[in-house]
């Protein structure tokens, strides 16, 4: 159900590690991530590279530093890392010890990273256009996102998203919109929710108009860190939204 064009993650690394380092991209390829690698042969300038380099760190928000003896001595890595450090946006960043032991050291880490960058939006068909929104945001923040693009015609609708749900929470985390257009607690999949929730999915509710959603619903998702957000909100509102989703998720 993954996007494959989606959720990119830019690995810092020592081509001296490249052996260790494809382990790691490919692990992540398996559980649904889309790694990057770069390793620049088109060009011997210096200054040519560093522009690549520069120019596809900018366009993400994901990053995994391979740390190595080999790592701490290339000035390509050192580059990026400074570079990420300088970004104006608050990316997500994670560091691994490449040489330590993959399945006991590296892989949580891995897993850990992936669920802070899946996420699925729930909610009801009124609310798609917002919902289309997020997702726009979210995406643009290289959150791999779960949703209505990737439901296959075909299929029980109720059973694809049912299927999203329990993803989600599993591989990353579940956000609940919120609105006056939801009706009932069936519509909100509450059951799934909770059951996902004992499993350790983590929930982000958005409450949408708050007043009126909270009085609704407030009660039972008083447990989870909920975010408030206007009836229509603006695009610098969403902006801030998602940086709060990334404080609370991170």
């Amino acid at each position: 159900m993954s996007n494959p064009d989606k959720g990119f993650i830019f690995l810092s690394h020592s081509h001296e590690d490249i052996k260790n380092v494809r382990r790691v991209r490919n692990y992540l390829e398996d559980i649904g991530c889309n790694p990057i690698m770069l390793y620049l042969r088109g060009t011997d300038r210096p200054n040519t590279i560093k522009r690549i380099i520069k120019h596809e760190i900018s366009a993400r928000e994901n990053f995994i530093y391979c740390n190595s003896p080999a790592a701490e001595r290339s000035k390509w890595v050192t580059m990026e890392r400074n570079f990420v450090r300088k970004m104006h946006k608050k990316p997500r960043v994670e560091e691994i010890n490449i040489n330590e032991d993959f399945e006991s050291k590296i892989v949580p880490i891995l897993n850990k990273f992936k669920l802070s960058t899946t996420v699925f939006v729930s909610r009801v068909q009124k609310d798609a256009k917002l919902a289309d929104r997020i997702t726009e945001k979210l995406e643009a923040a290289d959150y791999l996102v779960l949703g209505s693009k990737t439901l296959q015609v075909g299929k029980n609708w109720g059973e694809q998203v049912s299927d999203m749900i329990s993803e989600a929470c599993k591989d990353g985390f579940l956000i609940l919109l919120i609105t006056p257009n939801s009706p009932d607690t069936q519509t909100l999949h509450i059951d799934k929710i909770l059951k996902a929730e004992k499993n350790g999915g983590k929930i982000v509710p958005v409450f949408v108009g708050a007043k009126k959603t909270q009085n609704k619903y407030g009660g039972l998702f008083k447990r989870f860190q909920g975010i408030n957000v206007s009836l229509h909100p603006s695009d610098k509102e969403l902006d801030s939204l998602m940086r709060q989703i990334q404080d609370i998720t991170s």
